[in-house]
């Protein structure tokens, strides 16, 4: 299954939607496409709701084999916490879709970073879906992004900080 979620931000991602009417027709080893697409516009050839509850949301995500999202943190938090690596669709104030593009620099940041797909303009989103595992072999898994050393670390600095006086 392939799960977008487009969040709940009052204005559409119409390339995006756009863009995703051609997946299914393009993907047919994949048995199920549903997107949760706000106030976009509906996708023919998918599952689509405008809204869903966030247990609805982190439930389709645990459960799909490539998760797309817009680039609002949450959204792209969720999906590494269930082990996915998103296919990231940042909004763009240039088109409409948002009132700035803090979307477009955090998603290139984890670009860099290795942690999601970038996927900047939304006509490449069928290449990039059907080329989704080899392009999610070369970036670092969700698991290996355990916190735990880091903060292991954080709390040694901390009580030596708090007992240095």
């Amino acid at each position: 299954m392939i799960f977008v979620t487009l969040g709940t931000h009052e204005q559409p991602m119409r390339r995006l939607t756009s863009a995703l009417a051609a997946v299914p027709s393009t993907l047919p080893q994949v048995a199920r496409f549903v997107i949760q697409h706000g106030y976009s516009p509906a996708v023919d050839g998918w599952e689509s709701e405008a809204m869903m509850s966030p247990s609805r949301i982190a439930e389709l995500t645990g459960a799909a084999d490539i998760v797309v999202t817009h680039g609002g943190p949450a959204s792209i938090a969720l999906a590494r916490g269930a082990g996915k690596i998103p296919v990231v669709v940042p909004r763009a104030s240039s088109f409409g879709e948002h009132v700035d593009n803090h979307q477009i620099a955090y998603a290139r940041r984890l670009a860099m970073a290795g942690e999601i797909i970038l996927a900047e303009d939304p006509a490449n989103i069928g290449r990039i879906l059907a080329d989704y595992d080899r392009l999610s072999k070369e970036l670092a898994s969700p698991s290996s992004l355990d916190p735990t050393p880091a903060i292991r670390q954080f709390s040694a600095i901390a009580d030596a900080l708090l007992y240095q006086r």
